[in-house]
């Protein structure tokens, strides 16, 4: 085993160890001719950064989750950090609600109906909803922001609500009693990141056209 100060070279993708082994190398010289070592000048931030990766190289034994990965750089900022259930909840419905680029006065109302009844936001601020629907805008204006907030909030839910997800993504979308082709493929984006199975998708739109049918 060749270690390098808190980094083993055991564990690391060898490029990286290799990299480790040079800036060994230079820190000796540097100390043969009377410089600053080189790791000595490494910013905190460096350090910090350097750490983080010694946690995910490690990690690859237990073959960590794209859930684990998010909870290890999150506060780095290096991706989004997991999100509440309530939180991806909304996040859901703000996505199908906007899809066709107008959230309707009846989506809206649904929403808060939504949010203030159903036992999953029991523990739920009120007051956060402006914030976290504005939160959903800024990731969805993003790069690839649907697919990226699509992912964000299947890995953020259990598996037990993603029924409950996609359930709520329909009552958004059938609130207007009108169904666009935009939110039919916002709903087929969203069943597919949630991995549910047929059955599941048409008791639940089932229910939904049962729900609102008119006379």
């Amino acid at each position: 085993m060749v270690e390098f100060g808190f980094l083993r070279r055991d564990l690391m993708p060898e490029s990286c160890a290799n990299l480790c082994k040079t800036c060994a190398h230079v820190n000796a010289s540097s100390r043969v001719f009377g410089a600053t070592p080189l790791y000595e000048a490494i910013t905190q931030l460096t350090f910090a950064v350097i750490k983080r990766c010694q946690t995910i190289w490690q990690s690859r034994f237990s073959r960590p989750t794209k859930k684990q990965s998010y909870l290890l750089w999150g506060d780095m900022g290096t991706i989004d950090r997991l999100l509440s259930v309530e939180e991806a909840l909304i996040h859901v419905m703000v996505m199908v609600s906007a899809a066709d680029s107008a959230m309707s006065d009846a989506e809206l109302r649904q929403l808060g109906d939504i949010v203030g009844i159903l036992p999953v936001f029991k523990d739920f601020d009120d007051n956060n909803l402006i914030k976290i629907t504005q939160q959903c805008a800024e990731r969805l204006s993003g790069e690839n922001g649907m697919n990226k907030t699509l992912e964000l909030v299947a890995d953020s839910l259990p598996t037990k609500l993603h029924d409950t997800a996609y359930a709520l993504g329909v009552e958004i979308a059938a609130a207007d009693l009108r169904v666009s082709p935009e939110e039919v493929r916002m709903l087929q984006l969203l069943r597919n990141h949630l991995k549910l199975d047929k059955l599941t998708i048409a008791a639940i739109e089932r229910g939904a056209q049962a729900r609102f049918r008119t006379q």
